[in-house]
């Protein structure tokens, strides 16, 4: 009896672990859903759409773009956070919605996404651009704060503990500038608010603000990187300008819920790896995006997290206060 019970185990053992690998070897047999966690139109979901579009044209599958927008990315990378492990509910983070908003949050997150989601790959890289609205009557860097030094000036952002936000409490920190930050729902309306003058200034990703380089109701007066944007090259950067620590590398990212095989997660990496490779899409996301492609493993994603996690705490904290 008790080695008919140890057959049974093994041969049920053997038939899970040969299910494992054929749904391995056979994914993605159906469509793919990629959410975004910020509204249409921002940064993250014109990412998505060119990222997820460059995927379905390796894997031979639809995948399927899906915006769950609010609570600045949690909403919808807890939505994923709690799917079915299988690879088919995948979700575009970023330096944002993984790092600076839960370290916001501190000790009141009820989400973890680096313990809940899976890291697949790095997609791409920005750093924000300054946007003015036109009336202010600022055209650099210097005017602005000197104006916020002598009135009240607010700048938008997609979301507490986005990373706009974040950038614009590390100008107020090394500037001294004393700006009201106003939190939205995403990037498309932060940037609708800069145009009508609601809000005065915003940090915002290239690819939002790219459409409007040729409306003179905005002036965009400084990069938040290293080096110029490709797309604003008389643009100077914050670190020209004498603020060499006010820098943001505004990362994104693709994650699936924690437990998914690491097969899937391997064909996964490889499918962007391939995607972003094509020569259509380079040119979409460089040219189109104003982003710099990135397509790197969970490996290089993990560390990029922890190194981030330790630039940004302390400011976090200070923020929370």
């Amino acid at each position: 009896m008790k080695r008919t019970i140890r057959t049974g185990v093994a041969l049920a053992a053997a038939t899970l672990v040969g299910t494992t690998v054929a749904t391995a070897d056979d994914f993605p047999s159906r469509p793919i859903t990629l959410v975004s966690p910020y509204a249409a139109g921002s940064g993250n979901d014109i990412l998505a759409r060119t990222v997820g579009k460059a995927m379905g044209t390796v894997l031979k599958q639809t995948v399927v773009i899906e915006n769950r927008d609010g609570a600045s990315g949690t909403i919808g990378l807890s939505y994923v956070g709690r799917a079915k492990p299988d690879g088919y509910t995948l979700v575009m983070g970023g330096i944002g919605s993984v790092v600076l908003h839960p370290a916001l949050e501190g000790e009141k997150k009820t989400f973890d996404p680096q313990k809940e989601l899976a890291p697949v790959s790095l997609v791409a890289k920005a750093s924000p651009v300054l946007v003015v609205n036109s009336g202010l009557g600022v055209k650099t860097l210097a005017e602005l704060i000197s104006l916020a030094h002598r009135t009240h000036v607010t700048y938008g952002s997609p979301g507490t503990g986005s990373a706009m936000h974040l950038t614009g409490e590390l100008m107020k920190e090394v500037t001294g500038a004393p700006v009201v930050h106003v939190p939205y729902r995403g990037q498309s309306l932060v940037m609708n608010d800069v145009l009508s003058g609601t809000i005065n200034f915003a940090f915002l990703d290239p690819p939002v603000v790219l459409p409007f380089i040729a409306d003179k109701r905005v002036r965009i007066i400084a990069a938040a990187g290293k080096e110029r944007a490709a797309e604003f090259p008389n643009v100077p950067t914050t670190s020209e300008l004498g603020y060499p620590r006010l820098v943001m590398e505004n990362w994104y990212s693709i994650y699936a819920p924690h437990g998914t095989p690491s097969a899937i997660i391997a064909r996964l990496t490889s499918a962007i790896r391939q995607g972003m490779a094509l020569p259509e899409v380079q040119q979409v996301i460089e040219k189109t995006t104003g982003l710099i492609p990135l397509a790197k493993g969970p490996d290089a994603l993990q560390q990029q997290t922890l190194d981030d996690d330790a630039k940004w705490q302390p400011l976090a904290a200070k923020v929370r206060q």
